[in-house]
C-alpha cells in the first residue's frame, strides 16, 4: 500500500532563493516537518515532475513520518535534515512511475512559512523560526534551492534502516 522513501529535506547554510538557516534553527524546527504532505504536479510536456505549483494543481502523494527525522554533515560543511516519508502507492501511480522509470531518486523543495527572519546585509534573509509547510518534489529540468535535498526510494535493503531508525 505505501511505498518509502528517504527524503534530504533541508540543510543548514545558504539557499538558491537568498537565505540562510543556522545548524540551530535547522535542528529547532525539525519537528515542524512531521506529518506534512508530499506534493507533486506533472509536466505533461516532459513527463516529468515540475516545480512548486499553484496549490489547486498539485497532488498529495504521501506525508512525512512522525519522529523520523534524523541530521547527517555533509562533505562541504553544511548540516542536513533527512527525514522518511511514506507514499501512496495506489493513488499517486504516475509519481511511482517516474520514480521507478529514473532511478528512484528526484530532486526536492520545502514549503515553509516563515515566523521570525531578519535581513542580512548581503540581501540575504537569516531565518529564525519557521515552520515547514510541505516537500514538493521537483522534475529533471528544476534547480532545488537546497543543493542536493532530493528524495530516494528505499530498496529492499535500505528498509531495515528505516525499521531501525524507527524502532519497528
Amino acid at each position: 500500500q505505501f511505498a518509502t522513501a528517504k527524503i534530504r529535506a533541508f540543510s543548514s547554510g545558504s539557499s538558491l532563493n537568498d537565505t540562510y538557516c543556522s545548524e540551530e534553527v535547522l535542528q529547532s524546527t525539525a519537528h515542524t516537518i512531521y506529518n506534512k504532505p508530499i506534493l507533486y504536479n506533472i509536466n505533461k510536456i516532459f513527463d516529468d515532475f515540475n516545480t512548486h505549483a499553484d496549490p489547486s494543481n498539485s497532488l498529495i502523494a504521501g506525508f512525512v513520518v512522525p519522529e523520523s527525522a534524523n541530521f547527517e554533515r555533509l562533505d562541504d560543511g553544511r548540516l542536513a535534515l533527512n527525514v522518511f516519508v511514506k507514499i501512496w502507492k495506489r493513488y499517486s501511480p504516475k509519481a511511482m512511475e517516474i520514480f521507478k522509470r529514473d532511478g528512484g531518486k528526484k530532486k526536492v523543495s520545502v514549503e515553509v512559512d516563515l515566523v521570525d527572519y531578519e535581513e542580512i546585509d548581503d540581501g540575504f534573509i537569516d531565518m529564525k523560526n519557521f515552520i515547514y509547510s510541505g516537500v514538493c518534489i521537483l522534475g529533471d529540468l528544476i534547480t532545488e534551492a537546497i543543493p542536493g535535498a532530493n528524495m530516494e526510494m528505499m530498496s529492499f535493503a535500505k528498509q531495515k534502516e528505516f525499521e531501525k531508525a524507527n524502532e519497528i
